[in-house]
């Protein structure tokens, strides 16, 4: 699981790529929020691998508005 800050700094976030990049290669998975910052992050650096991401407001709401195109790769 993974849960950040929404004020990263852009060498937090691109560990936060490395990471979650390193642990989805290695078959585990990567669940998160899809909040802005380290959230979307996350599930950025493991789309094409294993994340799941836990929706607040169901499935037909995307919130924030700002991550539309990631919960469409989904």
């Amino acid at each position: 699981c993974v849960i950040g800050a929404k004020n990263s700094s852009s060498n937090g976030l691109h560990m936060e790529v490395r990471m979650t990049s390193d642990l989805g290669q290695n078959g585990l998975l990567v669940a998160s929020g899809m909040a802005l910052e380290i959230d979307a992050v996350a599930h950025q650096g493991t789309i094409d691998k294993r994340t799941v991401a836990v929706l607040s407001g169901g499935l037909d709401v995307i919130y924030p508005r700002q991550n539309t195109c990631l919960y469409k790769a989904f």
